[in-house]
């Protein structure tokens, strides 16, 4: 498995954190490893699994990041791609990183669609944004404002489950 990046999700049943999961290049189909609690012992140690896990991956080391004690724990995503960044959470907020977002620079915005494709055949879901309203068959009679700011986002943004 060729590992870009990886992030380690706490596990709960209720209140009780079952384990951690090591997501790797996102965590699609086959690219989840989860270290059980009770087969490390304690939560602290099945975390200490997934870190030594993604060292011996060769991953960078973890940084804290977002999330709290409920949800993500640590999170490692270099780019590395000239024109590509991870949209980043608002101050004073904390997301439940459902799904990572991507936004392309205005110079590349143009190959959203070939990236689409490229990251899907080579096995990592993603899809774009949205798609707007008013460009959907029902909703193209319908009222509607300028929406250059929505039509902007919809071309550089793009959704990695």
């Amino acid at each position: 498995m060729n590992a870009n990046n990886a992030h380690i999700v706490v596990i709960r049943r209720g209140e009780i954190i079952t384990g951690h999961q090591l997501r790797i290049n996102g965590g699609g189909i086959g690219e989840s490893k989860f270290f059980s609690s009770g087969r490390y012992g304690s939560p602290e140690k099945a975390r200490q699994a997934a870190e030594r896990e993604a060292r011996a991956m060769g991953l960078p080391k973890a940084k804290p990041r977002g999330g709290s004690e409920q949800g993500r724990v640590l999170c490692t995503s270099p780019t590395g791609v000239a024109g590509v960044r991870f949209l980043p959470e608002p101050a004073g907020t904390k997301s439940n990183y459902w799904l990572c977002t991507i936004v392309l620079d205005a110079d590349i915005a143009g190959h959203r669609d070939s990236l689409l494709a490229a990251l899907n055949d080579a096995g990592y879901m993603s899809r774009p944004i949205w798609t707007l309203m008013h460009r959907l068959l029902m909703s193209a009679s319908c009222p509607r404002m300028p929406l250059p700011v929505a039509e902007r986002l919809e071309a550089c943004v793009v959704n990695l489950p």
